[in-house]
């Protein structure tokens, strides 16, 4: 549970970014996030032979999307 506090902080950082600086330390926190719960050793040590294959694609699809999406999102933040 404790390994979502970066992606919150960061969707929270963005939601309220009054500038570039907010922004910036936002994706950051998404950085950490990422590297934190997005971890392919862990999906190699958990998952069987067969299942490795999807489950790391699976994870960097998901990785991917997030990153789109937060990107997506800071395009409607007026910085001014």
């Amino acid at each position: 549970m404790f390994v979502s506090i970066p992606y919150c902080a960061s969707w929270l950082l963005m939601a309220f970014a009054s500038s570039v600086l907010d922004l910036y330390c936002a994706r950051f926190l998404a950085g950490i996030g990422s590297a934190v719960v997005m971890s392919s050793i862990y999906t190699v040590e958990v998952t069987s032979t067969e299942m490795r294959a999807s489950f790391s694609l699976t994870e960097s699809a998901v990785r991917y999307n997030n990153n789109l999406a937060q990107y997506r999102d800071s395009s409607d933040v007026n910085l001014q």
